[in-house]
């Protein structure tokens, strides 16, 4: 691990190679010409995951992960209100050394939490000592001669390996004008550690993904001014977040292992499964309660815990998004924000599109300080000096902006790879 990430040489980061430094150490996974059986890219739990269960099959491997620790997502994203939306215990590892000596405070773990989880997962089966930090891979070629990958790093580096693993990507439109803006701008998952001040400030939040849920929630109270640009309503559920007492998962630990295998049988990895009913199996009372109970009960529950049918008939997925948009409009009291928040016309079909969980999303734009803007129609066209212009030419001025625009995970990570 270095000491801290590199000083950024532009305004808005949104390169990896701004976070790679050159090392001087040429051992271990920092080696040059390193020859071994397999790099994995990336320092998350898909790639810790792939080191332990390498490691353990008797190859040798290592990871390079252009931040400065582990955590990958949960390294990057420090974004205000950054956390995880998959309930623990269903969201960390199975391996006994790690969670036995491990407690959650929350069913939902913010992103300091998950990083000091990171640590505590070093600590019990020793990761860093097989990870290059700050080291950024710039290209891959696969050489059919030998059935080895050569990897280069940003600074100069080679390495050989049998096998690539990739744990990465991103998605940053390429708006025009972007390096005019003046004020402040991050990208969601390039956020800095240091706060970011909107007390008093006109601040613009793009996307309304998981990012953007979670940063309208935490700037909502205290922002001068929030404007959220929208293309498509996030139907969003409720989180349902609670404390957790040590006591309280101690007695639930002794269920760890056959929950962690039960993960691993379910439609979405959850611990819960859809109902072994069609939605018409039910009187319309019966439907209602239903909801209601995985409502309440909350996660996603409300997505992937409903009547069978409801990914795969049309008239039952209407039925499951009629009773959110009940449950969603009676939140938000302007009319306008209403139908563009929760159109009373079905947007997609509900749950087609992974839901967010929110905890107070939609009473935020009950304050006068929060407004959406629709611009499913009307595009972002360009920044300027001083805010964003649509394709209609209406300007919004801005002090702060924060691009939550996400995660391409199919093939965000794939271009230098041959």
């Amino acid at each position: 691990m270095t000491d801290s990430i590199p000083t950024q040489i532009r305004k808005l980061n949104t390169e990896l190679t701004d976070y790679s430094t050159h090392h001087t150490e040429d051992s271990g996974p920092y080696a040059h010409n390193l020859d071994i059986d397999a790099i994995i890219v990336g320092a998350g739990f898909a790639g810790i995951f792939m080191l332990k269960t390498l490691r353990d099959r008797g190859y040798k491997t290592v990871i390079y992960e252009a931040g400065n620790d582990l955590g990958g997502t949960w390294q990057w994203n420090c974004y205000p209100g950054a956390g995880v939306d998959s309930e623990v215990p269903e969201y960390e590892f199975s391996w006994p050394e790690v969670w036995k000596t491990w407690n959650w405070t929350t069913n939902y773990p913010n992103y300091k939490e998950l990083r000091a989880y990171f640590d505590h997962v070093d600590k019990a089966i020793g990761i860093k000592k097989d990870c290059a930090f700050n080291t950024v891979v710039v290209g891959a070629k696969f050489d059919t001669s030998t059935g080895k990958w050569s990897v280069r790093t940003d600074d100069g580096r080679v390495a050989k390996a049998k096998f690539l693993v990739l744990g990465t990507g991103r998605y940053i439109p390429d708006w025009p004008g972007i390096d005019r803006f003046k004020g402040v701008i991050h990208h969601s998952s390039f956020w800095p550690d240091e706060e970011v001040d909107v007390k008093n400030k006109r601040c613009a939040v793009i996307g309304t993904g998981a990012s953007g849920v979670q940063i309208v929630q935490a700037w909502g109270p205290v922002a001068g001014e929030v404007k959220v640009f929208q293309r498509t309503p996030n139907l969003a559920i409720p989180m349902r977040r609670r404390t957790l007492t040590p006591e309280d998962q101690g007695r639930k630990k002794v269920l760890y292992p056959e929950l962690f295998r039960l993960r691993e049988t379910t439609f979405a990895g959850f611990h819960y499964d859809w109902q072994e009913k069609n939605t018409v199996d039910d009187s319309p009372e019966q439907r209602d309660a239903l909801y209601e109970q995985a409502w309440t009960d909350g996660g996603f529950r409300y997505w992937v815990a409903l009547y069978k049918d409801n990914l795969f008939n049309a008239e039952a997925n209407q039925a499951s998004y009629d009773f959110w948009a009940k449950k969603t409009r009676a939140r938000i009291g302007d009319p306008r924000i209403r139908e563009i928040l929760a159109p009373e016309q079905m947007p997609h079909f509900f749950g087609v599109k992974r839901p967010c969980l929110e905890c107070n999303y939609f009473e935020q734009f009950n304050r006068p300080s929060v407004d959406v803007v629709d611009i499913k129609n009307n595009g972002i066209k360009e920044f300027t000096e001083t805010g964003i212009t649509l394709e209609d030419g209406s300007h919004h001025e801005f002090d702060v902006i924060a691009i939550a625009t996400g995660f391409d995970v199919v093939t965000g990570g794939e271009s230098p790879f041959t």
